[in-house]
């Protein structure tokens, strides 16, 4: 058997439909949102790109006056893809020449999670240890960084190859 609903309990349930449309519309038009649980832990985009800034400068000013120990110290043991390759990278360009200087322009930052992906532009002055005249190498790179505990540790490189 078949059930039937009345008329005026179908103007209800149409009426009540139509009013949580309404609504629904009215808050997205008016720019109203529904407050999310991590709301307290967003961070302003300004403060994520201050916070990339001082993670490339912290990076580059350890590659200025490399040691081992103090650059292994920012890359993180899960490196992708071997850490031990990428830091073998570095060591050899920095003994190849005397680094006169690095600058760099920050031009993507994004958020996601606990980690922090930064699209830069650098270049770099060197003199190779041959003695020639110094050289200037340019290039564009990202970098991804992830917070482990209240540090941010470099997790993997892309892009030109910086050092």
């Amino acid at each position: 058997m078949m059930n039937r609903v009345s008329l005026p309990g179908l103007r209800q349930i149409f009426n009540a439909q139509k009013l949580a449309l309404c609504i629904a519309i009215s808050a997205m038009l008016c720019g109203l949102s529904v407050p999310c649980a991590h709301a307290a832990d967003t961070q302003d985009p300004a403060d994520y790109r201050q916070t990339a800034d001082d993670l490339l400068s912290g990076i580059f000013d350890s590659y200025k006056n490399y040691t081992r120990i103090q650059f292994e110290d920012l890359v993180a043991d899960d490196f992708a893809p071997s850490q031990s390759d990428f830091i073998n990278n570095v060591e050899s360009g920095f003994y190849s020449g005397n680094i006169l200087e690095i600058t760099y322009f920050i031009n993507k930052v994004l958020p996601a999670g606990n980690k922090l992906s930064v699209s830069f532009s650098w270049q770099k002055k060197t003199v190779p240890r041959a003695g020639s005249a110094p050289l200037l190498t340019k290039g564009k790179a990202e970098f991804v960084f992830k917070k482990q505990g209240d540090k941010w540790l470099l997790v993997q490189a892309g892009g030109d190859d910086p050092f």
